[in-house]
């Protein structure tokens, strides 16, 4: 029963996790690339789903302090980056 449990609960507290990884991303704390590779299947389906996108933009701007920064190029990859990450 527990186990059963801990396997249904795995996959949603994987897609939860990705706005504190953010965070960590933001702040220096976790590598940009750690973070695209863990969570790259949350953000391929993002990529494919406009709505899936929407809610993800959604959830991970309560993650960060004062909502999401603004979308800027830069050669080096920082964390505003990781919404605009498309598969390869």
């Amino acid at each position: 029963m527990v186990l059963t449990c801990m396997l249904l609960a795995l996959p949603i507290i994987y897609v939860l996790s990705v706005g504190p990884a953010y965070r960590l991303t933001f702040f220096g704390r976790v590598p940009t690339n750690s973070v695209l590779a863990i969570y790259k299947p949350v953000f391929h389906i993002a990529d494919h789903f406009r709505s899936t996108e929407r809610a993800l933009d959604w959830y991970i701007a309560l993650w960060v302090p004062d909502g999401l920064p603004p979308l800027t190029p830069s050669p080096l990859p920082t964390p505003p980056d990781l919404l605009n990450w498309k598969p390869m």
